[in-house]
Formats: C-alpha cells, structure tokens, sequence
C-alpha cells in the first residue's frame, strides 16, 4: 500500500514574498528558516506525491455553485495567476508537474453523499495559496508531483470543522488504499492564521486565538481540538480568513489527530496576519495507530 510519509500545515500570507522586508530581521529570519526546514522535511521523506491542500479565494468556481473540494487533475500547475504577481512579487511563474491520475483515483474513492467534491483542470488560477509554499519551500526545485486539493472555506456554506477533521481521516485511508503499492505521500495544508482581509479588523490578529489553537493542535487531543476551534470560534478571532485553518483540520485528520510540532508562530502585524507553520511528524505514526 502507499504510505503517508509527511503531514504539515503553513501560513500563506502574501506579505511572506511581497514585503517581507517590513518585518524585523530578527523575525523575518525565524519565519523564513522555518519554511525553509519544511522544505528540507519534505525533500527528506522521499515523497512521490504532495497533496497541497489550498484555500479557494473565489477564483476557479461561482460564487452561487461553489464544491467543498476539488482535487486539481491537471499535467502541470502554474502560477502565480497574473493578477497576484505585484502582490507576491513573484514575476517569473513557476511551473509544478501535476498528478492526474492519482488525482483520478482519490476522487473516485472519496465521492460520498454528504460532500461535494469534484474535478478541476484546465488552467487553474492560483494565488498566494500555492505560490508561498512553492517559492518559501522550494517545490518547483523539489520536482514532486503536486496534487492540489482547492478547499471552500469562505463561500457560504463551508464544511464544518469535524467534517473536515474526519474527512482528512478518509483521505488518508484513501491514501493508503487506492494508491501504487510503494507510492510516498505527503499532505501540506496551507492557510491561516488569523486576519480578517479587508475588514474591519484588518489591522488586528488575534493572537490569544492562534496560540489557543496552536496549543490544541500541539496537545493531540481531537476531541477538544474540534470543540474549540469552531468555524464560529475562527471568524470571531478574524471573519473570511482565520477560517482557512479549516485545511489545517484536514491534515490533523489525516495525521491521526496527534500531536504537531510548532516550528514558528508570530502575529505579524506588518502582513496582517498571524503566521505559523506545524509539523505533524506523521513517519513515525502508523496506520494501526490512526485506525485507533
């Protein structure tokens, strides 16, 4: 069967590659060593396949026919779409070579009544939800294929936070059930931390919340984690952005629910956003103990 190898979630505020020198240096070069350490993890799992599970912000669907989840099954993935690139300051495009056909067959594995999960490709337009763990870690030089996974959380109606929780646990057994026997996965949720983009909160983070949620996240205890960190809890704490942390709840499913590593968090103000990067360190977990 195919083995979960690696499970992490990130930040991707766009002030991470578009102005990061606003922030402190001292501050700048802890953020940046962290991203760069998730980009050595993951060159060192030996991965064959990296699901990027990353927040839609409205680009690729309707508004009014908006899907909980869409696995991206094109050939390649480019980016950053050409409305983004001031903002990112990323002005050469990268290019990530996809994953169709394990794409294809997670999605036929995961199709169910109570979500709405579907198939995007063609060409895709990704912002700063792809582009700041693909620049900040290092992918296009990594040459894993790359399965994006587009999640909703921001168009009305969102999937729930134990929704999300227990559907990362049926993406990992789909993982290990559908896949290449040998094949190495890894699973990288970015979004978050608290911000509210555009409103009224726009210069504030909460980072009473995102140490709250951080702690929860680090403690391993599911159970509390989806009893705190509500869809509700999240837009309190910063509303149509701190809710990306859903993603985040994808992956600790997927990770069995157990304790992450913290490897930097900072409220940021310059960026608007509270930044943090998480490791679940999912090599030494095994399918038995998920299963649990």
């Amino acid at each position: 069967m195919a083995t979960l190898e690696f499970v992490a979630a990130a930040s991707h505020a766009p002030g991470v590659t578009g102005w990061p020198d606003k922030v402190a240096p001292a501050t700048r070069q802890e953020m940046d060593a962290a991203y760069h350490e998730l980009g050595r993890r993951i060159r060192a799992s030996r991965l064959d396949l990296l699901i990027v599970i990353c927040n839609d912000h409205g680009s690729n669907f309707p508004l009014d026919d908006h899907p909980d989840l869409a696995f991206v099954l094109s050939e390649t993935h480019v980016g950053p779409a050409e409305w983004f690139t001031n903002w990112l300051n990323v002005h050469t495009q990268y290019s990530l070579t996809g994953a169709p056909e394990a794409g294809r067959l997670l999605f036929d594995a995961l199709r169910a009544d109570d979500v709405d999960l579907r198939e995007l490709a063609g060409e895709v337009l990704f912002d700063d939800n792809l582009t700041i763990p693909t620049k900040m870690m290092g992918l296009a030089e990594l040459g894993v294929p790359v399965l994006p996974l587009m999640h909703n959380t921001m168009i009305p109606p969102v999937p729930r936070e134990r929704f999300c929780y227990d559907w990362g646990r049926r993406l990992r057994t789909a993982v290990e059930t559908v896949l290449p026997a040998g094949m190495r996965v890894g699973i990288l949720a970015t979004g978050g931390m608290s911000h509210e983009p555009g409103g009224a909160r726009y210069m504030l983070i909460d980072e009473e919340f995102d140490r709250r949620f951080l702690a929860l996240v680090a403690a391993g205890d599911p159970e509390r984690l989806l009893t705190e960190a509500t869809y509700e809890a999240m837009e309190a704490a910063g509303a149509g952005g701190t809710a990306e942390l859903q993603s985040w709840l994808i992956a600790a499913g997927a990770a069995g629910g157990g304790p992450a590593e913290t490897l930097f968090y900072s409220p940021i103000l310059e960026f608007r956003c509270g930044i943090g990067l998480v490791d679940w360190n999912v090599a030494t977990t095994s399918p038995l103990e998920v299963a649990r």
